[in-house]
């Protein structure tokens, strides 16, 4: 009796501990299923956020580059419109002293001198025009007592120095000098020289187009007051800006 008892006992506590471990299993069961789902859990929120912070990423980048291409466009915009009126301008410049000009050749002219002098060299398109103006009053075959030939009058030598520089001109004499369109290039180029053997510094180079670096260069180094016949040409420039501005309906500013 006293053996049953105990078997009795024996039984009852293997089955509380088999409940025991039971409960315990299923309670790390439930952690483990809270723990992995906790993991799942994050694991979503962070590839949405890193997809979120790219997507954002890929959205300002998206409204940087369209930023940049109206930026862009505007500029382009801006650029073809300044074109445009440069080769009006010159036009209306060109005509007012020369009315005989063929359309053709004129607007390869201004487009040159746009395109070439402005874009190119630096050299403000209304610039440029003034000094045409002032050398030759648009006229193609203009000549100076001195010889000096076409519309931005260029001397032979001046003309041949400007060829060998350039390798894309070559010097046929008169042929080259009262070409409008070769005449401008070897005139831009000119010009565009002195600009820089005189620093940009005006109206030094203007009056250097006129006189010559040989003479003018040596007054600009001793900072010389311009005299005599220089004094005059730069007179005389200030005087076909006037005119200029007249024609354009509006003030050029000259630095």
């Amino acid at each position: 009796m006293a053996k049953d008892v105990n078997e009795e006992n024996e039984l009852m506590r293997s089955i509380e501990v088999d409940e025991h471990i039971i409960k315990k299993n299923k309670t790390l069961s439930l952690y483990a299923l809270i723990l992995g789902f906790s993991l799942f859990l994050i694991i979503g929120l962070s590839v949405l956020l890193a997809i979120t912070l790219k997507q954002v990423k890929l959205d300002m980048i998206s409204r940087k580059t369209t930023e940049q291409i109206i930026m862009n466009m505007h500029k382009d915009i801006e650029k073809i419109n300044r074109r445009t009126y440069a080769i009006n301008d010159i036009s209306r410049i060109a005509l007012h002293w020369n009315p005989y000009w063929d359309e053709w050749t004129l607007n390869q002219v201004a487009q040159m001198i746009y395109d070439v002098g402005e874009l190119r060299y630096g050299i403000p398109y209304e610039e440029f025009a003034i000094l045409i103006t002032l050398e030759s009053r648009w006229k193609i075959k203009a000549k100076s007592p001195l010889l000096a030939k076409g519309l931005c009058q260029i001397m032979w030598g001046t003309a041949k120095w400007a060829c060998g520089d350039l390798k894309t001109i070559d010097f046929e004499g008169d042929d080259t000098l009262y070409n409008p369109l070769k005449n401008v290039r070897l005139g831009l180029y000119i010009y565009k020289t002195f600009r820089e053997k005189f620093e940009y510094v005006y109206p030094w180079y203007i009056v250097a187009y006129a006189g010559g670096e040989d003479k003018v260069y040596p007054m600009f180094l001793n900072k010389s007051k311009i005299e005599g016949e220089y004094k005059q040409y730069h007179m005389d420039w200030l005087k076909i800006k006037i005119e200029v501005e007249k024609v354009l309906g509006r003030t050029i500013d000259i630095q």
